[in-house]
């Protein structure tokens, strides 16, 4: 379904300003460079960041088109209207798959004047939707790191520290290194406890990470049935130039997929390139779903 989502959000995308059913010539102007992440007081929703890379307008409930950030959006309507602005991602960090994250609450207002001519500068604060699930949060602060070595694996994540605490990640992160001895290091979820996630049937899954890196490495699925358990894997991780990314993982086809599954865990994985000195770091991980309806 979401496949499916994103690809009609896809065609405004290639018609980012289209045709207007109106006499107006001079359009007023919506300017959006960014937008701002709130705390919901409802959630338990661990330290927010974002990655928030598009636009989605609508004027009057009709979409004007997707945009990417930062963006000046001509308008052809004047007076007074309603105006909507989906906060937008890139899914799986890939430029082919864009559209409105389902988790954060769009940006509204019921009557906002429009004036030809005119730029109308608007930082956009949205927040996750309240009836979001949190099913997982992993923010390393604690001292404890829910993400364990599997049995596959020669090492396994360690907390760093950082000297002063950083706005984005907080005081720890976790760290995984390969080097010429250690050649696989694969961690998941629910390794010692057992068991593992059940989602509510068509429930979009996300995972969203931090990381940063200069390796390659994979994120993925344990997918544990009734007489197998399988290692699926969902999305190649890129180095990131020495710079932190945010990424939004979407899990959704994968568990949709695997319907008859008991339960998921999650894994990361990298393979050593021969090197011997290859490094990710993660932080403020969450796991997120709807109920169900």
């Amino acid at each position: 379904m979401f496949l499916l989502v994103v690809s009609i959000f896809l065609i405004f995308i290639q018609i980012s300003c289209d045709k207007f059913e109106s006499d107006q010539t001079v359009p007023a102007y919506l300017r959006i460079d960014t937008f701002l992440l709130k705390d919901n007081p409802d959630l338990v929703e661990g330290m927010l960041s974002h990655g928030i890379t598009d636009v989605w307008v609508f004027a009057d409930d009709d979409i004007l088109g997707a945009f990417e950030l930062p963006a000046v959006i001509p308008v052809l309507k004047q007076g007074s209207h309603k105006i909507t602005l989906a906060p937008g991602i890139k899914y799986n960090g890939m430029s082919g798959t864009r559209g409105p994250y389902p988790f954060f609450a769009s940006w509204e207002a019921v009557a906002f004047d429009l004036f030809p001519d005119s730029v109308h500068h608007i930082i956009p604060e949205v927040k996750y939707y309240s009836n979001t699930v949190f099913s997982w949060l992993e923010d390393f602060e604690d001292g404890f790191i829910s993400f364990e070595a599997t049995s596959n694996s020669d090492t396994s994540l360690q907390l760093i520290e950082y000297q002063e605490a950083d706005p984005l990640l907080g005081h720890y992160s976790g760290r995984g290194a390969l080097n010429l001895e250690d050649n696989i290091l694969e961690v998941a979820t629910n390794v010692s406890e057992g068991g593992g996630f059940t989602f509510p049937a068509g429930s979009p899954v996300f995972m969203e990470i931090n990381f940063r890196a200069n390796s390659v490495f994979l994120v993925g699925l344990y997918v544990t049935k009734a007489a197998e358990v399988i290692l699926q894997p969902v999305l190649v991780m890129n180095p990131t130039g020495g710079k932190w990314k945010k990424i939004y993982v979407n899990f959704s086809p994968s568990i949709q997929d695997n319907n008859n599954a008991l339960y998921f865990n999650f894994f990361l994985r990298m393979e050593s390139d021969g090197s011997g000195s290859q490094m990710i770091e993660i932080d403020n991980i969450k796991l997120v779903n709807k109920p169900a309806n």
